[in-house]
């Protein structure tokens, strides 16, 4: 009697274990694909360099980490996502990022943080995101690739492949994509007087304070085109560091001191006979192309030594760009803004004036010694 109860307990316990699994949902399995990208740094000349960029400095080419998000066709989900850490300088991949077999939209990015690398979910998502500048140093500066959208579908089972100079590319993209900073340098390179024959013939300038002003505080984080716009809109970006300040220098009061500008303190003199020839102020700003906000200035807090006349002085960075030669006006997205000042005999009358040439040179890719195959 006793082994017949055990029976039918037994038979009762597998009836309602059957019964439970039939009661869960089925998860249909997905088909899967594998995409591996091919990258590497953005050239002006397209041709490769065995050494570092000429235009960079230590640690601006650096890539720490590198995140690739894929997207299905109209954006509206993340299907697959990769992120190596410390990839080898001279063979940038990111490989074996597990997606489905299905025309795709690709961006991918560089020294991008953790915490927003994961939180991304759709290709919306990712472009309202916005890069502080806080986060930009020489160190670690974000980089992007423009939008690839596929019109081959991923193949299932296959390491599909974009960006690899060997081998059969989805779309026959075999270059590697680019990758492009989205900030720009602002150095201050050359510092000198002009004053022979004139009646400041023999005087000294002492250079007190430089900074920037109207620098946008955020950025995209990519663009649809190589290269594009990363602009951030105005409503999204406030203007840091002095915002909404005029070329005007009559707005200054005399002596001021722009301490909440984007600048150092200097006690720095030049005259004819010793110019400063070097670099002596660098940082990063946002693109800016005065748009919908004021345009992004150079601000130099300056003093005639022999008279002790203080003034502050205004330059639109590249107003005249294109008039000049260079593509665009303003600040762009990697590119280096080279300012070369020059103080004049009427530099410090009423109508107080700078001369401020500017040199535009983009940067270089560096490290790219290897075929990606």
């Amino acid at each position: 009697m006793i082994l017949h109860k055990f029976i039918l307990f037994i038979s009762v316990a597998m009836l309602l274990v059957s019964c439970s699994k039939d009661d869960e949902p089925v998860t249909p399995s997905i088909e899967q694909a594998n995409l591996s990208v091919g990258l590497q740094l953005r050239s002006q000349s397209e041709s490769k360099a065995s050494g570092d960029d000429p235009n960079a400095l230590p640690g601006e080419s650096d890539i720490h980490n590198l995140t690739a998000y894929v997207f299905n066709s109209d954006g509206s989900e993340r299907i697959g996502y990769g992120r190596v850490e410390n990839p080898k300088s001279d063979m940038l991949t990111v490989t074996d990022i597990e997606t489905r077999p299905e025309r795709i939209m690709l961006v991918v990015l560089a020294n991008l943080p953790e915490s927003v690398a994961g939180s991304i979910g759709s290709y919306a998502g990712l472009q309202s995101s916005l890069a502080d500048l806080a986060s930009q140093s020489q160190e670690s500066l974000t980089f992007s690739t423009q939008v690839i959208r596929t019109e081959q579908a991923l193949v299932k089972g296959e390491d599909n492949l974009i960006g690899f100079t060997a081998g059969e590319n989805i779309d026959n993209i075999s270059t590697p994509l680019l990758l492009t900073r989205i900030a720009a340098r602002v150095e201050m390179n050359t510092i000198q007087t002009r004053f022979a024959g004139s009646s400041l013939k023999g005087c000294t300038v002492r250079i007190d304070h430089i900074a920037l002003a109207n620098v946008k505080s955020k950025s995209l984080f990519f663009s649809e085109g190589d290269w594009g716009k990363v602009e951030a809109p105005a409503g999204q970006a406030a203007l840091i560091y002095g915002a909404g300040v005029s070329e005007a220098a009559s707005l200054f009061a005399p002596g001021s001191h722009p301490s909440d500008y984007l600048g150092s303190d200097f006690n720095l003199t030049v005259n004819d006979n010793t110019p400063r020839l070097t670099p002596v102020f660098e940082t990063y700003a946002f693109e800016n192309s005065s748009s919908d906000a004021a345009p992004t200035l150079l601000v130099v807090k300056a003093t005639l030594v022999e008279s002790n006349q203080t003034r502050i002085f205004t330059s639109p960075i590249n107003r005249n760009g294109v008039l000049n030669g260079y593509d665009h006006n303003y600040v762009k997205r990697n590119y280096i803004y080279r300012l070369h000042v020059t103080f004049t005999e009427t530099s410090f009358d009423d109508d107080a004036s700078l001369d401020v040439r500017v040199e535009v040179a983009g940067w270089g890719y560096v490290h790219q010694t290897e075929e990606i195959k």
